[in-house]
């Protein structure tokens, strides 16, 4: 290996750890923005109801559980200010605390974060739990033995199963280490074209050319693995906590021997080709932009969805104000898994429950909320006047819709139907202006989201809200506080079936989730510009040796600067357009990222790339005409 290609190689592998370094970073900061769920999402909750007198006899009888192996943990978050947080964990036993860790890895020491703060883990043991510390957070994990758990403890207090969180990120981990993995392989691909004329030199003077692939296949391979190790423990020598780590590990290592395969192409180089300076890579360059568009189209779309989750899970004043007014009613939620327990739900009729619907019923382009009268105040002003202004008694419901799209009443009817809406007449009004709307996200877990220019089904308040749609309907608001639905179970046999969550409760964490999510989707958003930003100077490298006679020599004829690298630019903002528009057609295809927004994050990165093409160009032209010409390459 020549100095040249040691330096290269060098250069190389210092651009690919940066990268990766990078990776590891994002992991770090997804574990302490999920940390919350992570713990929550591992194990069943329970909460269980008791006075102060009762806090020594209850830590007795936990202790008691874990000499018969019934595990308990119990995880109280302490914010002591905006870098630093505590997460003190009450275990029943050691042995609880052992399979706590096993199953979360949740060591006991400091996780430090470049976001999100840092994050102290302490584990106690569970007689030293204080009633303020239980009132700050009232769930119990069952770590084991679940049934037999909550049996023993419900005999003797009042105990309520809670459901496990849902987290998924996934999409995230393979948003970014997929861009990490394109950006080696492209990497790879320059150094192997860079390096196919020494290469075929020394075959030519009697080395084994099967030898010499197989042996850079193999360093190569070796190299990215040892980047790998090296990153992981120096990043995590400055931060520490990681998400998804296999994951994220299953695609590396699938990029990797991509980009160390790559080595073979060497096998099918034409050796009069590249002794004659014949530009023999147009395919490869071709295939080479291909992966660009890709990489572009990716770093779009994520940019916009993340946005676009961003727009719906933030808050106008107003909107604001609404869910202020309803911060003291609930949530209430069914355990039962595999069906509904509707005896349950005999206990609470409808006309005690106050229900109030304001749910989504189904996400994309065209979104329908159904709202009841009860949940008028949650819809906007303009379409509350317009609710005011019909005076149709007839009609049992209204379906309210944009001037702009026109509704297939066939539609709206199949899904009354569904929920058990049938046999009502229907009238359709329509608003004129744009509006953006509060409703209950009909996801697995309540959520506030912001829609707009939805299709609302207001149902009248002569309308009955059917069983079924509020007892297997976990975005419905009931109007009474917690403590009112309690008394209204009394000592009901079900109550233990039932999970209660306040509104303002559900809405406070899911503010502080959005602002850990604003930071990391910022640096998500740095990460993916750098990542394309590399690339496309690699690939201008590339170019730049195949053609480099070919710049030289329009440049010493004296065109104009454009007229040189016409076909540069034009291929570049080809790929760009294609793949704005590929996002584009998912965006009107599904629905979950606005379109205008695609547009305008797309031509920014179009711009910035542009920006960066022909400061790269001008360098290179200054630095390369005399060395081309003389020697017929870069």
């Amino acid at each position: 290996m020549g100095i040249r290609d040691a330096l290269e190689r060098i250069v190389n592998i210092i651009l690919i750890f940066m990268i990766v370094c990078l990776g590891f970073v994002m992991r770090c900061e997804l574990f302490h923005i999920t940390i919350y769920d992570s713990i929550y999402s591992k194990f069943g909750r329970m909460k269980i109801d008791y006075n102060e007198d009762q806090l020594s006899e209850l830590k007795q009888d936990l202790i008691s559980l874990s000499n018969e192996g019934n595990w308990i943990c119990y995880p109280v978050f302490e914010k002591e200010s905006e870098l630093e947080t505590k997460l003190l964990i009450y275990v029943n036993s050691d042995e609880a605390k052992n399979y706590f860790i096993k199953k979360t890895a949740l060591k006991e020491r400091k996780y430090k974060s470049l976001l999100n703060g840092n994050l102290s883990i302490i584990y106690k043991n569970i007689d030293e739990l204080s009633i303020d510390e239980i009132s700050s957070n009232n769930s119990f994990l069952i770590l084991n033995n679940s049934k037999e758990t909550k049996k023993i403890l419900s005999e003797k207090y009042e105990t309520i199963s809670q459901v496990k969180s849902l987290i998924n990120e996934n999409d995230m981990i393979i948003i970014v280490w997929t861009l990490i993995g394109i950006m080696i392989l492209i990497i790879s691909l320059i150094t192997v074209f860079r390096r196919k004329k020494s290469i075929i030199l020394r075959a030519v003077y009697g080395e084994n050319l099967k030898e010499i692939v197989i042996k850079s296949f193999l360093l190569d391979l070796i190299i990215y693995e040892l980047i790998y190790i090296v990153a992981k423990l120096f990043v995590f020598n400055f931060i520490s906590g990681d998400y998804r780590a296999i994951l994220a590990f299953c695609i590396y290592q699938i990029c990797v021997i991509l980009a160390a395969l790559c080595n073979f192409l060497l096998l099918k180089m034409n050796i009069k080709a590249v002794f004659s300076n014949v530009n023999d890579n147009k395919n490869a360059l071709w295939f080479l932009y291909f992966i660009k568009l890709l990489a572009f189209s990716l770093v779009v779309f994520s940019l916009a969805t993340n946005i676009s989750s961003i727009g719906k899970n933030t808050f106008k004043t107003a909107q604001k104000k609404q869910i202020e007014t309803i911060k003291d009613d609930v949530f209430i939620t069914d355990t039962s898994l595999d069906f509904i327990d509707y005896a349950v739900w005999d206990v609470l009729n409808e006309s005690d429950l106050n229900i109030k619907l304001c749910m989504k019923i189904n996400d994309g382009k065209y979104p329908y909320i159904i709202v009841n009268e009860s949940a008028i105040d949650l819809l906007p002003d303009s379409i509350k006047q317009l609710i005011s202004e019909n005076q149709n008694e007839e009609s049992d419901c209204l379906v309210i819709h944009s001037k702009k799209k026109t509704i297939f009443m066939p539609e709206v009817e199949g899904i009354m139907s569904m929920n058990e809406l049938d046999d009502l007449s229907l009238e359709e009004l329509e608003y004129s202006k744009k509006i953006s709307m509060l409703c209950i996200g009909n996801g697995q877990y309540n959520r506030f989201e912001n829609v707009s220019n939805p299709t609302i089904i207001y149902l009248k308040g002569s309308v009955g809200i059917p069983k079924q749609m509020y007892a297997a309907n976990r975005t419905v608001i009931y109007g009474h506080s917690k403590e009112e639905i309690e008394n209204l179970l009394g000592d009901s046999q079900y109550k233990d079936s039932l999970i209660i969550s306040k509104v303002g409760d559900i809405y406070d964490y899911q503010m502080s989730f959005i602002k850990r999510l604003v930071s990391f989707l910022a640096s998500l958003c740095v990460l993916v510009i750098i990542l394309e930003m590399v690339m496309i100077i690699q690939m201008l490298g590339l170019e730049f040796r195949e053609y480099a006679m070919e710049h030289a020599v329009k440049e010493m004829l004296g065109l104009s600067f454009f007229e040189r690298n016409k076909y540069l630019f034009l291929k570049m903002n080809i790929g760009n357009a294609l793949a704005i528009l590929v996002a584009i057609g998912i965006g009107v295809a599904t629905g979950i990222f606005s379109i205008i927004t695609t547009i305008i994050l797309g031509f920014i990165l179009d711009i910035i790339e542009n920006v960066i093409i022909a400061l790269f160009i001008i360098r290179q032209e200054k630095i390369s005409m005399v060395k081309t010409l003389k020697g017929g390459c870069l």
